[in-house]
């Protein structure tokens, strides 16, 4: 079992990860082991061949087709064969495909980040604001630039 501590902020690795489902548990500061304090929180964190295991926690869920709350779509366009597992707030929403795109309907409105991870684990990120009713679209260019938001 891996333990660590994790600040404000911070991303934290544990590499190696076996393939599967991994439970992966935060308590709060003062909360004892072996009993759940009132804001721990857990999560299923699933690990493949592929693309490695986020979680995040305290994050509402970046999709919502409820109904209830404002939505927009967000699309990824990929340029110069980037391409890799797409994560929106740390949830895993899709692949995107090489020199291709993902459209992500249901995205809430808001602010959010996107990560892509390729195949060698490179890591493209960044931030976007979802609108209400509007299409927003990124698209992927080299590390120097970044990206471009129209």
């Amino acid at each position: 079992m891996d333990k660590g501590e994790i600040d404000d902020n911070e991303r934290k690795k544990f590499p190696n990860q076996t393939v599967g489902k991994h439970d992966v548990r935060m308590r709060q500061p003062g909360s004892e082991e072996g009993q759940r304090g009132v804001d721990d929180q857990s999560v299923v964190v699933e690990v493949t061949n592929e693309t490695p295991g986020y979680a995040n926690f305290f994050v509402r869920d970046p999709i919502d087709d409820s109904g209830k709350v404002p939505v927009g779509v967000f699309s990824l366009r990929a340029g110069l064969g980037r391409f890799g597992a797409v994560y929106l707030d740390g949830k895993l929403v899709g692949m995107l495909p090489k020199n291709g795109e993902i459209t992500i309907p249901f995205v809430t409105a808001g602010n959010h980040q996107y990560t892509v991870v390729g195949p060698d684990q490179t890591i493209t990120d960044g931030r976007t604001n979802v609108i209400p009713n509007i299409a927003t679209s990124v698209r992927l260019l080299p590390p120097e630039v970044k990206a471009t938001i129209y």
